[in-house]
């Protein structure tokens, strides 16, 4: 059997401004939401995506394994201040593709353009007791 090749728009669904470029000519949003909201396009073929979340501020990288959906679309929790990059890849009963990477212009959609795409999770500001 062959392994079919998937081919997956990923977006971000989220009510913000797109801060401006940096060298690698992507969109880097910046955030405050506790979540946020990212979509696909569908597969054909696929019975569940793998979606992971790469923080890039360290070196390495580091990878959260961010869960499995067998829908288009994933609520993901802030997982720390930091440099963010999401990927995505369709799976089946004979293996799963490549995965997408959102911040390559080829998976990546911003404002309905081919376009790479980041975030950047602001620090939440400071809760609990207040001393004076």
């Amino acid at each position: 059997m062959k392994i079919k090749i998937f081919i997956l728009n990923i977006f971000l669904l989220l009510a913000v401004n797109a801060y401006g470029y940096d060298q690698w000519m992507g969109t880097e949003y910046q955030i405050d939401q506790p979540s946020i909201t990212l979509a696909w396009d569908t597969s054909v073929g696929a019975t569940k995506y793998e979606v992971i979340a790469v923080w890039i501020d360290p070196e390495p990288d580091f990878v959260y394994q961010l869960g499995d959906t067998t829908g288009l679309q994933m609520v993901v929790q802030r997982i720390r201040t930091g440099h963010f990059v999401f990927k995505v890849r369709a799976c089946n009963s004979v293996g799963c593709s490549d995965r997408a990477d959102a911040s390559i212009p080829e998976f990546g959609i911003v404002d309905g353009q081919p376009q790479g795409w980041r975030i950047y999770w602001k620090m939440p500001a400071p809760t609990g007791p207040v001393i004076e």
